[in-house]
């Protein structure tokens, strides 16, 4: 590809790498890591605005082909590039080409602001949720050890063995949170800046909410609540979307405790899983708690008061990749849905 050019630029250098879906390079050409350095081994790490480019990787995983002009960061600088991906034919489905060529056609003009840089405002904000966030996992971590080491002294065989191993594996899971958690506010903490840029990848979402739902079941005990998953499937594979899996996790986890709290003691959560019926997906957390008038929910989403509750979570929401709906009415609980579009939606794993 080196000596190819593209149309109307054949002095122009190509720069090739191999992709998968969660935008990781798998293989890079010599032109490729003379433009960018061996540095740059993630996609959305290139685009001065990461957005941007999850926006165009999804829309290759979805559609088979994406393209647009963007400014990526080079070894020498910001440089405007048309950036090409497609699905490769015949090759296994997360496996895709991307094609980067200098984009002279776009003019000159000057990168946007770099949005990973520091900002006191948002340090702040990211450092308090990322602190409530350690929360919710500590406190199952602690709660899944203990019942782990109840069980273990039991000596129960059979169906009693699974249930430890599924503990077990939900144990490193939440401990795994944690890890990223704490090197996250190290990296901050060391005047690092705010890192957080999504991270887009295949999730399979009924794997994620039955697990976050036996995380949660603990919370709901202490409350006196209910949490009912049989909208969930008991087994197997679910629907899989390309989303960022740290945000998702955090807000169906924000979620799960609003209404827990909500309901109280005697109360019930409803969780579901079901197909939008235009090829999307939708996850529904629904509260037997007292519900809001409109003016009252209009009010908890606005104002800095709200920045860890469901604002934070409609923003979290967008951010992961899916939309947040809130139903609500006074006496009826407060029904969430995390709506994943169709092009977000990928075949079953």
């Amino acid at each position: 590809a080196e000596g190819e050019g593209v149309a109307g630029h054949p002095a122009l250098p190509l720069a090739v790498a191999t992709i998968d879906v969660a935008g990781r390079l798998r293989e890079r050409s010599p032109v490729d890591r003379a433009i960018f350095g061996d540095e740059a081994t993630r996609l959305t790490a290139r685009f001065v605005e990461p957005a941007a480019g999850q926006a165009l990787l999804a829309r290759a995983v979805a559609e088979g082909y994406g393209e647009a002009s963007a400014w990526l960061r080079t070894a020498g600088g910001p440089q405007r590039f048309r950036v090409a991906i497609w699905r490769q034919r015949g090759g296994e489905r997360v496996r895709l080409i991307a094609i980067f060529a200098a984009d002279e056609s776009a003019g000159s003009g000057q990168p946007p602001d770099d949005p990973r840089a520091p900002a006191s405002h948002a340090l702040r904000r990211r450092l308090k949720l990322l602190a409530r966030d350690l929360a919710g996992p500590l406190e199952a971590v602690t709660s899944l050890a203990a019942e782990l080491r109840r069980r273990s002294g039991r000596g129960m065989p059979g169906r009693d063995d699974r249930h430890v191993t599924e503990a077990a594996s939900d144990i490193l899971a939440a401990a795994w949170r944690l890890r990223a958690i704490a090197e996250e506010l190290e990296v901050m903490g060391a005047g690092g800046g705010v890192e957080d840029a999504p991270r887009f990848g295949e999730v399979d979402l009924a794997r994620l909410l039955r697990r976050l739902v036996r995380l949660a079941r603990p919370r709901a005990e202490a409350l006196g609540a209910r949490i009912d998953a049989s909208g969930l499937p008991a087994r197997g594979p679910g629907v899989a979307v390309l989303a960022d899996e740290r945000r998702l996790w955090g807000v169906i986890e924000r979620l799960l405790t609003l209404a827990l709290a909500h309901a109280g003691a005697g109360g019930e959560v409803g969780i579901h899983l079901c197909a939008d019926g235009t090829g999307g997906a939708v996850i529904e957390i629904r509260d037997s708690g007292p519900g809001m008038t409109e003016a009252e929910l209009v009010r908890s989403l606005d104002g800095e008061a709200a920045g860890d509750g469901l604002s934070a979570c409609r923003r979290l929401a967008h951010e992961a990749g899916a939309a947040l709906e809130l139903d609500t009415r006074p006496g009826r609980g407060l029904v969430a849905r995390l709506i994943f579009p169709a092009e977000h939606c990928l075949e079953p794993a």
